[in-house]
């Protein structure tokens, strides 16, 4: 009888076409609100994934208010007004 022999494929890490950041949706995350010179930061959840610079929607957690901001780092996105 012959032996065969089996290979063990690993997962390949998730690795973005660019090598930018990844938000995942659940992840909690900074909401960085720009309007002129003024600048607020608030706590929020990603309702989508993406890479830098993507767009997606983004729960405030203070308001519950959905918003759609661009990925700008890990775990931060940023809304221009």
């Amino acid at each position: 009888m012959r032996q065969t022999e089996m290979k063990v494929a690993l997962p390949l890490p998730v690795v973005s076409p660019s090598g930018t950041a990844r938000i995942r949706s659940g992840d909690n995350i900074s909401v960085l609100l720009v309007s002129g010179m003024i600048q607020a930061v608030f706590e929020g959840k990603a309702m989508e994934s993406g890479w830098e610079p993507d767009t997606i929607k983004v729960k405030i957690a203070e308001t519950g208010k959905v918003i759609e901001a661009r990925i700008t780092g890990t775990a931060e996105v940023r809304v221009d007004y």
